[in-house]
C-alpha cells in the first residue's frame, strides 16, 4: 500500500524509502537466491541499506534537479562494489528492483520523473567501463 502524496516527489521518496528498500531487498533475495551463500547473514542487511543509499541518492538528485548527481553516485557505487565482490549484475538487479518498487509503491504525480532519472542511472551501469590512463607505458 502506497502512501499519499506528500510534498515534492523527492521528499516523498524520502519519507518512504526505508519501506521501498525493503521490498527492494526481499525481491532481490528472490531473485538471487545464491546471495544468502555469497554474502551470508550481513549480507541481506547491506543490500538493504545499500538500496536505501541508492533511493536516498535518487531522491537528492530529484530534489535538486540534477540527473548527473545519480549518475555520479552510480558511477562510484560501481567502482566501490567491485571491493565488495558485488558484481555489475548485482548492482542491475537491485537497480531494476527499486524500478519496480517504485513503479508498483510509488505514487506521486511526478514519479515519472524519478523513474527517469532512475534509468539514467541503469543506462550507465549498462554502459562498458573505459578505464583512462593518464601514465603512458
Amino acid at each position: 500500500m502506497a502512501l499519499q502524496q506528500e510534498g515534492t516527489a523527492g521528499e516523498q521518496l524520502i519519507i518512504q524509502a526505508n519501506q521501498l528498500a525493503e521490498q527492494v531487498t526481499n525481491i532481490q533475495y528472490l531473485q538471487q537466491p545464491d546471495l544468502v551463500k555469497r554474502f551470508g547473514a550481513k549480507g541481506r542487511e547491506r543490500t538493504k541499506q545499500d538500496s536505501l543509499y541508492s533511493l536516498s541518492y535518487l531522491a537528492e538528485s530529484v530534489l535538486m534537479q540534477s540527473p548527473a548527481l545519480f549518475v555520479h553516485y552510480i558511477s562510484w557505487l560501481k567502482l566501490l562494489l567491485r571491493g565488495y565482490r558485488v558484481t555489475e549484475h548485482d548492482l542491475m538487479v537491485n537497480m531494476l528492483a527499486i524500478r519496480g518498487v517504485l513503479l508498483d509503491h510509488f505514487d506521486h504525480t511526478q514519479k515519472q520523473d524519478v523513474i527517469q532519472y532512475l534509468d539514467l542511472g541503469i543506462h550507465y551501469i549498462k554502459q562498458a567501463d573505459v578505464s583512462v590512463s593518464y601514465i603512458d607505458v
